[in-house]
């Protein structure tokens, strides 16, 4: 995965062009930063390939942003991403690989993520027998840089079913359970016993990524090598301590990947109540991140916790106005409106409710 930073002072932007690199399926989102000084802080944390900057930053401006990190980092690849056509020029002097135009185009941002793709090092981005799963939205197994073709649609959820279950056993009665509850225990055994031959065949030259195991009439599946965003956020809450501030920075980049639902679009009525689990477990951990920076206190910090909060939970109205509230004591007026604007139609559209 191309590590990625992303810079622009109005979350909205924010969110678009997040959405747009995790869309590619080859970038990822190490993180996001409101202005310039978070940024070179976040730069040296997380030694980025590319970065996406808006010019118009408060304090130090984008184009001083960029210089400073070429500095440091002469082979990262700078992206501009602008409301403004007037520093083109200065923006190509600095050797920008692009200057994007706002309000952002989908199809223009992934001709440019190509052409960011194929500038690095395809060692980086592809290599023999890796392995990427991304669960968050549509559910994608990539191996080697090739989707998986599964053929028949009952493999594709047994994996996922056990990818869920990582490195446990699960009983067989249990798949069968919840993967085939209306049909014949022989039958449903049939298809079971299928399912698992395909996925032992599709990925047999992947021994030392994909373990596929039986014992004691139960099954595991067991993916050491995997870049897995469903793996990376189940471990990132598992290791989670609401005293040590170090295991923080997992949950709320996990939590960035959760935006979409856990299998979208799949219809594995057994994934809504794994996906519902998840979700409680960030907010739980979010609201604990906000409570232990509230008392530091650091404002920056606590209000982000409840960013991410108020983004998972778009129907909770105390999570909304605890957001709103803190927005608006941190005397950002302009931001809380246009997340309260944002807000609205969210949930007339999506909840048919009203805020």
């Amino acid at each position: 995965m191309i590590r990625t930073i992303v810079v622009d002072d109005e979350w909205y932007n924010l969110e678009e062009i997040c959405d747009c690199i995790r869309e590619t399926g080859f970038m990822s989102v190490e993180s996001r930063c409101r202005d310039a000084a978070e940024a070179l802080r976040e730069a040296d944390r997380v030694l980025p390939q590319a970065a996406f900057i808006d010019i118009e930053l408060p304090g130090m401006d984008g184009l001083t942003l960029a210089e400073k990190l070429l500095e440091k980092y002469p082979e990262l690849k700078i992206v501009f991403i602008t409301g403004w056509n007037q520093y083109a020029v200065a923006a190509f002097e600095l050797n920008a690989l692009d200057y994007i135009m706002k309000p952002l185009s989908r199809a223009r941002f992934q001709k440019m993520a190509l052409r960011l793709k194929n500038q690095l090092d395809p060692i980086e981005t592809v290599r023999p027998g890796t392995l990427t799963i991304r669960c968050f939205g549509e559910f994608e197994v990539v191996v080697n840089g090739s989707p998986v073709i599964w053929e028949r649609i009952k493999a594709e959820e047994l994996f996922a079913f056990l990818l869920v279950h990582h490195d446990s056993l699960v009983n067989k009665d249990v798949i069968l359970e919840n993967l085939w509850p209306d049909h014949e225990r022989a039958k449903s055994l049939t298809i079971l016993q299928t399912a698992v031959c395909k996925i032992r065949n599709i990925f047999s030259g992947c021994s030392g990524t994909v373990k596929l195991t039986y014992a004691d009439n139960k099954y595991g599946l067991f993916l050491p090598e995997a870049d897995c965003d469903y793996i990376q956020a189940d471990s990132a809450l598992a290791r989670f301590r609401n005293s040590s501030p170090e295991t923080f920075g997992a949950v709320e980049s996990a939590c960035e990947a959760f935006g979409k639902d856990l299998f979208a679009g799949c219809g594995y009525l057994w994934s809504e109540e794994v996906g519902e689990d998840l979700r409680l477990r960030f907010k739980s951990a979010l609201r604990k991140i906000f409570a232990f920076y509230r008392e530091q206190p650091d404002e920056a910090r606590s209000l982000e916790a409840l960013r991410l909060l108020a983004r998972l939970s778009p129907d909770t109205e105390s999570d909304q106005k605890l957001y709103l509230g803190a927005l608006r004591a941190a005397g950002m007026d302009s931001e809380a409106a246009k997340y309260e604007k944002w807000l609205r139609q969210t949930l007339k559209a999506e909840y048919d409710m009203n805020l």
